[in-house]
């Protein structure tokens, strides 16, 4: 299979993103999905949204009325409907695999043999949408950006899709073994195909140690977005359906408790903390029993939203905050979506990361205290004492999120780039 690699990239040439976490009701993935096809409409550029696993209602529509045009599925490709459907039978098998060996000590191999399966099944369902999507494009070739990537089989999405693309790969959970790394070497050649780009230097170096003939280049995914921010009124109302009362504190702690997440150092800071204050716990999964316990302590009230949140709920939750905690573990080395959220929002940040970049950004920021990874009693003397001033609506730029058309700019000028490369490549 030839795989279509754009050789002149120019502002008229349509756009195609590709999101297969666009059918799951929380995440940042839909702001970035809506905010690029907004601007490329803008720009007035075509825009083909491939989301193979189907899309919320809420995002389907404000991508319709930007005039997006949007692909659910194989899009109507015989090839990539046996894709799509061979990545879902991987993907129902991975979860098995989970289910039957997540009792017994099994050798490594075994333990991630489930993982295998889950890799294969995005490789082929990427695959798929790309190839859906670049049917929509009325024959041209279109600038192609898998806004949420796999980890691994980064040159086979292209072979099997037939078209080049940048891919945002957001974190590295796991990479290729024994089957999965025969077929990764052998498409190695095609690597020019694609380019992984990367949040953070942390995840760069990972995908470079694992691929080191990959292209990978560093690119934030979150964006600014102006319109995102809570004004005062709307605080105030906020606050009120909480039934908070004047002067009381809120804390909020928003998204699932997932491995990069340091809920025992904030377990172990509420514990240690005096001063009474409110804590609204957003977001799943969380620990029932951690819950239970920060429940308990007598000095807070803890309200929870146990559930994902789409993003109208999830604004509610930090209007009500004076101060958004986010906690990570010493390997987290993936880009907070989280940290872009408070900025955008308003939101002052209770911050501890292992990201030297993102520390050395909020270092020295009015709206914003650093704080030692894993150092309950730090934490727990922010939460007693007086907390960060709220960020002022120009707080996302200070971070260094880019606006939706810097970063479209930054994707066309990637794709141009590379392009010039494979050209001198052939040549």
């Amino acid at each position: 299979m030839t795989v279509a690699v754009t050789v002149a990239v120019t502002a008229a040439v349509p756009v195609l993103l590709v999101e297969r976490n666009a059918h799951r009701v929380a995440g940042h993935h839909h702001a970035a999905l809506i905010a690029l096809a907004r601007q490329a409409r803008a720009e007035g550029r075509d825009v083909v949204v491939a989301a193979p696993d189907g899309i919320t209602a809420d995002t389907a529509k404000a991508l319709h009325t930007c005039g997006a045009v949007v692909v659910t599925g194989a899009g109507g490709d015989p090839v990539g409907a046996v894709l799509l459907r061979a990545g879902l039978l991987l993907s129902a098998l991975s979860h098995v695999a989970v289910r039957l060996t997540a009792s017994r000590r099994w050798p490594r191999p075994v333990r991630r043999f489930p993982h295998q399966l889950m890799l294969g099944s995005r490789c082929l369902t990427e695959a798929a949408a790309l190839r859906a999507g670049a049917g929509a494009c009325a024959g041209a070739r279109p600038l192609a950006v898998v806004l949420t990537a796999a980890e691994g089989l980064h040159a086979l999405v292209a072979v099997l899709s037939g078209v080049g693309h940048l891919r945002f790969v957001h974190e590295v959970d796991t990479t290729e073994d024994g089957l999965l790394r025969l077929l990764g070497a052998a498409v190695r050649r095609r690597s020019a195909a694609v380019v992984a780009l990367c949040p953070t230097r942390s995840v760069q170096a990972e995908v470079k140690a694992r691929f080191p003939y990959l292209d990978t280049r560093i690119a934030g995914f979150a964006l600014a977005d102006p319109d995102a921010y809570i004004p005062d009124a709307e605080r105030v109302a906020a606050r009120a359906r909480l039934g908070v009362r004047d002067g009381e504190r809120v804390l909020c702690l928003v998204g699932g408790w997932w491995a990069h997440k340091d809920i025992a150092t904030v377990e172990r800071a509420l514990a240690l903390a005096t001063r009474p204050l409110h804590l609204l716990a957003a977001g799943s999964p969380m620990d029932a029993h951690v819950l239970q316990r920060i429940d308990a302590l007598p000095h807070v009230v803890l309200h929870t939203r146990h559930r994902e949140l789409p993003a109208a709920h999830l604004r509610e939750v930090y209007a009500a905050a004076d101060a958004a905690i986010v906690a990570r573990t010493p390997t987290a080395g993936k880009e907070s979506g989280l940290v872009a959220d408070a900025a955008n929002h308003g939101v002052a940040l209770l911050v501890s990361t292992p990201d030297a970049d993102l520390a050395a950004r909020l270092r020295g920021r009015p709206w914003a205290r650093v704080l030692r990874v894993g150092d309950a009693a730090e934490l727990a003397a922010a939460l007693d004492g007086p907390l960060p001033a709220r960020p002022h609506p120009g707080a996302a730029a200070e971070l260094g999120l880019m606006s939706p058309a810097a970063a479209l700019a930054h994707l066309t000028a990637t794709a141009i780039a590379v392009a010039d490369d494979i050209t001198a490549r052939i040549r």
